[in-house]
């Protein structure tokens, strides 16, 4: 296997194999403005339009099973800002649901959500049952605009650059907790992006994190915009969180994945006929569905599902990979 020598950012194994798969950045602009009728700063684009952007390649980690795309190209304040007006970001997460439960039995007092945006979370927290009375919250995000909403609903927050982030998490105290959701794939240095936040957890507290699983479903989706830079320059799985918590001083306690959402149904299981999943099983036990193409008999599941009234398929992998570690 030709490997290329440079470390990769979260092990720092010092082996991470191109994967083949080549993006041109400006090409992945003109898309995001096509089909979300978006319309970027001039400056954006230009700073995409050297000679390096046109052909940016994903490496993959042997050890860990990180993927990064190089030479970085990730999304900055102008992008997102766009980005978030397009109303692609989707507030009522799964990971938010599993959070709570977790926050709630391990009894945190204090909580800091880094990339909060304008405090979905931080507002789930404040109003669940048993957890929200006497809570304190804090939200962290780069969108100075996302940080003055949360501040206006009750939250504490701050924003800084990402240059700056040293210089701005020393403004803050300790946590019982710390999440960071759909946040991680975005950034161009993780593990230093992280040790900066998960400092911040008290001894024996929790850190939570989620991102998209590289190795669920979106793995049939290589080229989905939203998994590209420089929306998404990092990819992420199990054995990446593995190596990744013990490296910052965390007990991995759990990694849970997301069960597939109705919502995603009709773009997700076709694709994912032939994994081995149990709806597949489920269907192929009738011998008349045996002449069935995996689109066909993935519509015959869903409309069966949604007249039962389900809502997610247990069992069945989702988008969302979520872990769950204790400070040590």
């Amino acid at each position: 296997m030709d490997l290329n020598l440079a470390s990769c950012p979260v092990c720092a194994c010092g082996a991470m194999a191109p994967s083949g798969q080549v993006i041109s950045v400006p090409e992945q602009l003109r898309r995001w403005e096509t089909l979300g009728s978006i319309r970027f700063p001039d400056a954006l684009k230009r700073r995409f339009s050297a000679p390096e952007f046109a052909a940016v390649e994903r490496m993959d980690c042997v050890r860990c099973d990180f993927g990064e795309f190089r030479p970085l190209a990730d999304g900055d304040q102008d992008f997102y800002a766009e980005i978030e007006r397009s109303g692609y970001y989707n507030v009522d997460k799964w990971e938010f649901r599993k959070a709570l439960a977790d926050l709630q039995s391990h009894g945190v007092k204090s909580l800091l959500d880094v990339g909060c945006g304008s405090g979905a979370f931080l507002d789930s927290a404040c109003s669940a049952k048993g957890l929200g009375r006497g809570l304190a919250t804090f939200g962290f995000d780069l969108n100075p605009e996302s940080v003055d909403i949360l501040m206006k609903k009750g939250h504490r927050g701050l924003s800084s650059s990402r240059e700056k982030l040293g210089e701005a998490t020393a403004s803050f105290g300790t946590f019982d907790a710390v999440s960071v959701f759909q946040t991680l794939e975005h950034v161009a240095q993780p593990l230093e992006f992280l040790r900066h936040f998960s400092e911040l957890v008290n001894s024996g507290g929790l850190l939570l994190l989620s991102t998209p699983d590289a190795r669920g479903p979106i793995a049939h989706f290589q080229d989905a915009l939203t998994e590209l830079p420089p929306h998404h320059v990092g990819r992420w799985s199990r054995r990446t969180f593995e190596h990744l918590l013990p490296r910052l001083g965390f007990e991995l306690l759990e990694i849970a994945i997301e069960p597939l959402p109705d919502y995603l149904w009709d773009s997700y299981l076709p694709a994912m006929w032939r994994d081995d999943i149990w709806p597949a099983k489920e269907i192929a036990r009738d011998p008349e569905n045996a002449a069935l193409t995996p689109l066909e008999a993935a519509g015959l599941f869903i409309a069966q599902a949604k007249a039962r009234g389900l809502r997610e398929l247990v069992g069945v992998p989702g988008h969302t990979i979520y872990a769950r570690a204790r400070r040590l």
